[in-house]
């Protein structure tokens, strides 16, 4: 029990000190040392470059420094439609991987895609093995795509 009291002041006083920033202790250039210290000590090392996400989308360019992203998501967020009219009328699955109406045809880049799960092969049986669902396909590199096949 007291060891674990000792770690927790020292934690308390170390955090202390770095969301400082008056010169009694140290200032910025001590944030600075103490927060490469505790990187050091807990493992954060020094991050290797992430591969960027990039979607090219009928001629539109978007990029994410994210690891990875749901392609429905990105999509959306950009403003890039997903749903054919047909989609929009009867409706669709908001994204739950069951209706096929948010398919997507994968120009290149199938590698940096995740692997389609069972669900997501079994609503697409009967479809060229190029397509994927955006609410299923995780993005983890350089893609390009067409929307609506």
């Amino acid at each position: 029990m007291p060891v674990t009291l000792n770690l927790l002041i020292l934690i308390v006083a170390i955090f202390g000190s770095l969301l400082t920033n008056s010169n009694a202790f140290g200032g910025f250039e001590s944030y600075a040392r103490n927060r490469s210290q505790l990187r050091m000590m807990f493992g954060g090392g020094a991050k290797a470059a992430a591969k960027k996400v990039s979607i090219s989308v009928d001629g539109k360019v978007i990029e994410s420094d994210e690891k990875a992203v749901n392609l429905r998501k990105e999509l959306m967020k950009n403003n890039i439609d997903v749903y054919p009219l047909r989609a929009k009328i009867t409706g669709n699955c908001g994204g739950a991987g069951i209706c096929g109406t948010c398919a997507v045809k994968v120009l290149s880049g199938a590698e940096n895609l995740n692997p389609a799960s069972k669900n997501e092969q079994n609503t697409l049986k009967g479809k060229p093995a190029d397509w994927r669902l955006s609410c299923c396909a995780r993005v983890s590199g350089p893609i390009s795509i067409k929307t609506k096949p």
